[in-house]
C-alpha cells in the first residue's frame, strides 16, 4: 500500500505506521510490522502519532527486539535501540488474529521477537490474554489499526508460531 498525496494540502491516504526490530545477535536480522490505520492529515496527525506510539509501546512489552526503525507514513524516526536478550529472534513471532467489526472479515499480523514469559501457562500455544501488557496491546492495537482506512477491528487471538529465515 503505497501512501500517496492529495490534492487537498498535507493529506496523505490509507495511514500506515511501520516498525523494523532487529533481533538479537551479530549482526541481527531484521523484521517488520506494518499497521494500517485511518487516513492522516494535518486535523489529526497528533492524535494518529499518539496512537501509533501507544501500539508500539504496547506491541515492544510483549515482545523482546530492539526497534530498528518506525515510520508513520510521512515521517521516520531511524533512532535504533540494540536488543539485549539473546531470546530476541525474529523467527520467534506473535501471530495476531482480528477481524473488521463490520463484515467479520478476517486479518492476520505477525509481531517478531515475541517474549514467550507471555505464554497462557494453560494454552501453550497462545498469548495470556489477562495479562495486563497484553490487555494494553490489544486495546492500542484496536484503537489504532484501520482497515482501509476506516474499518475498526478486533482482536480474536494471539498464537505464538515459529517461522524459518
Amino acid at each position: 500500500m503505497l501512501a500517496r498525496r492529495d490534492a487537498q494540502k498535507d493529506r496523505i491516504e490509507m495511514g500506515k505506521f511501520v516498525i523494523t526490530y532487529r533481533d538479537y545477535g551479530t549482526p541481527g536480522e531484521l523484521s517488520t510490522v506494518t499497521l494500517p490505520s485511518t487516513d492522516i492529515n494535518a486535523a489529526n496527525y497528533d492524535a494518529q502519532a499518539a496512537a501509533a506510539d501507544a501500539v508500539r509501546t504496547a506491541m515492544e512489552a510483549i515482545m523482546l527486539g530492539g526497534v530498528q526503525s518506525r515510520s508513520l507514513v510521512a515521517w521516520q524516526n531511524d533512532t535504533a535501540v540494540a536488543p539485549t536478550d539473546p531470546f530476541a529472534q525474529r523467527e520467534t513471532k506473535w501471530l495476531v488474529r482480528y477481524h473488521e467489526t463490520a463484515s467479520g472479515a478476517k486479518h492476520t499480523l505477525e509481531i517478531p521477537c515475541a517474549d514467550l514469559g507471555y505464554l497462557d501457562p494453560n494454552a501453550n500455544d497462545k498469548i495470556l490474554m489477562t495479562d495486563p501488557d497484553v490487555g494494553d496491546f490489544i486495546a492500542a492495537f484496536e484503537a489504532y489499526v484501520k482497515i482501509g482506512g476506516s474499518l475498526a477491528v478486533e482482536v480474536d487471538e494471539i498464537l505464538f508460531v515459529g517461522r524459518k529465515s
